[in-house]
């Protein structure tokens, strides 16, 4: 028997476990499972693979006639082993010609307690129907970074989220599959895996100008200034924004393609969208700092909200001059001194205030 087999028996065999992929958990139990899922993100799959499992031995009804049910279990069974070959087929455990026997010799087992469960329920008359969650609303987590800080969040579905700094992500902790809404306030990279077939579902990104609507792709989402900007570098992006300022009320939607960068809030009353190049917006999470043709005061700007400090030009006209180039951002100290040899002119740090030039 393989690991991951031997694991997925376990997991179905402990009460606990079958509690929180039905949503009938306590709290502490559910505090408990997540901890773990977090600690590995190769546990997502074998997650999904167990509640597929489960899924296929659970009843519909309450309280159905015994020989009904027998007959319902027989089907359970005949249709798992119609798609045992192409478990294995996409599994491939090499090697291990009869690596399923064990798994399905445990699925039979469960099968067996399930009939003596019921001969049991309709002889004492036992309710069996299942138990609701205490609570069908969602349970809210929020993650935030401090200036200087970046973090990375893997989501049930093995999508990552890394967060820049003086961010938050606001996300459903109790996220039981199909549509999955999060809040972002500052800055963050997505990765979104792409889900197919049943388990198809949306992933949006509410930010206080609109949102932008993803099945599976990589971008970036910063709410810095008074606007929303996104940055798609794979795959596809919707944009939609409600114009809530004008007398006539209007909605502005756009589909992103990669390499476009696109501005909007409600003041701009419509999506401003540009070709560009993703890696300026995205490199901040490898910790490098990115320039093209940048003026000053943007480079500036973004060391004011990554670290959270104030900057000051000595000539205001350093402002407008542009920039080429990347800087390591490991920490502020190496940032300032690659920002010296990047721009040429003397940098200072006096109380938390950057100052540009002489």
């Amino acid at each position: 028997m393989s690991k991951s087999e031997q694991n997925i028996e376990k997991l179905l065999v402990d009460d606990s476990f079958v509690r929180w992929i039905q949503g009938e958990a306590d709290e502490a139990e559910e505090k408990k499972w997540l901890d773990w899922l977090r600690e590995d993100s190769a546990r997502f799959g074998l997650v999904k693979e167990a509640r597929r499992m489960y899924t296929s031995l659970s009843f519909e009804e309450e309280i159905p006639e015994t020989i009904s049910e027998l007959n319902r279990l027989r089907d359970a069974v005949e249709k798992y082993e119609s798609t045992k070959n192409k478990f294995l087929r996409v599994h491939e455990f090499p090697g291990k010609q009869n690596a399923y026997t064990g798994l399905w010799a445990s699925a039979a087992a469960i099968l067996i307690l399930l009939v003596s469960v019921l001969i049991v329920v309709q002889t004492v008359g036992w309710d069996t129907s299942p138990k609701r969650s205490k609570s069908t609303k969602p349970v809210y987590s929020t993650a935030s970074t401090e200036y200087g800080q970046i973090r990375t969040l893997t989501l049930w579905d093995g999508s990552r989220v890394v967060l820049s700094a003086n961010s938050r992500l606001t996300y459903p902790e109790n996220y039981r599959g199909g549509d999955l809404d999060v809040q972002l306030e500052g800055e963050a990279y997505f990765s979104i895996v792409h889900e197919a077939g049943e388990d198809s579902r949306t992933f949006t990104v509410q930010t206080s100008e609109g949102e932008v609507t993803v099945l599976g792709t990589k971008f970036n989402v910063s709410t810095r200034t008074e606007e929303t900007e996104v940055v798609l570098e794979d795959g596809k992006v919707h944009l939609e924004m409600s114009d809530t300022l004008s007398a006539v009320k209007s909605t502005y939607s756009y589909t992103m393609k990669p390499g476009e960068r696109a501005l909007f809030s409600p003041r701009r009353k419509g999506i401003n969208v540009q070709a560009t190049d993703p890696s300026l917006f995205t490199t901040w999470r490898n910790l490098e700092f990115k320039f093209h043709n940048t003026p000053l005061e943007e480079i500036a700007d973004r060391v004011k909200e990554f670290y959270g400090v104030e900057v000051e030009f000595r000539n205001e006209q350093l402002k407008d001059v542009e920039f080429s180039g990347s800087v390591t951002n490991k920490n502020f100290e190496v940032l300032l001194h690659g920002l010296r040899t990047l721009l040429g002119m003397p940098i200072t740090n006096e109380n938390d205030t950057i100052i540009f030039g002489k």
